[in-house]
């Protein structure tokens, strides 16, 4: 009886190990980015951007079969850049493979950065918002996208963060034939000028494929 016991014990432990080995939860690959800017910072890394590109409510089509993954919610591809000794590196994780590190040239990216960063850090992105008149009433409404792409970043420098976060369907100038008050708001952001720095970078870097990918 004690080695049937044992056995069932240890088969548990066995799946419980293999389970967390292959956590493709946005919530481990949190933990993991988390982990890695720490081994950054143990290093005397003081400045670090995260950059999150996904769409919430969008299925991935994955044509080549060593790239397929069983991924548990939403799939989360995350980038992190850092500066160190005046170059800046950048390397990649998303729910299913961590990625190589390269070297790049950003160098219009930290310029809009430092040279916004008291502005972007008062700066806030604003809801899609239509103006309806009832009655003779003026009544705002805003409106919210199910399936959207969302571009967020983190900017970490001396352990103090910036964060902002902007969904697609908030950058449109109307919806239907609602027209979106907000519209110039937050196109004008910086942090919108950031974010399609982010995005020029990371999508030249896929499309010459430039990172080697390991699955987790």
């Amino acid at each position: 009886m004690k080695k049937k016991i044992s056995l069932i014990i240890l088969a548990l432990l066995f799946f419980v190990l293999i389970s967390y080995g292959q956590n493709t939860s946005y919530q481990y690959l949190d933990t993991l980015v988390t982990n890695y800017i720490k081994e950054l910072q143990s290093q005397n890394i003081d400045t670090i951007c995260v950059y999150k590109d996904y769409c919430v409510g969008c299925v991935y089509s994955i044509k080549d079969k060593a790239d397929r993954c069983a991924y548990s919610s939403i799939f989360i591809p995350t980038y992190i850049l850092w500066i160190n000794q005046g170059k800046t590196f950048l390397s990649k994780k998303d729910n299913c493979f961590d990625y190589s590190t390269i070297e790049i040239d950003s160098t219009a990216l930290w310029k809009i950065f430092f040279k916004n960063q008291k502005r972007l850090k008062k700066e806030k992105v604003k809801f899609f918002e239509y103006v309806v008149y009832e009655n003779k009433k003026k009544e705002v409404y805003s409106i919210m996208a199910d399936h959207s792409q969302h571009h967020d970043f983190e900017m970490i420098i001396k352990g103090k963060s910036i964060v902002m976060k902007f969904d697609e369907f908030n950058l449109q100038k109307q919806s239907d034939a609602e027209y979106n008050i907000n519209y110039e708001h937050n196109k004008n952001l910086k942090g919108k000028m950031i974010v399609d720095e982010l995005e020029k970078l990371t999508q030249e870097i896929e499309k010459r494929k430039l990172l080697e990918k390991n699955r987790r």
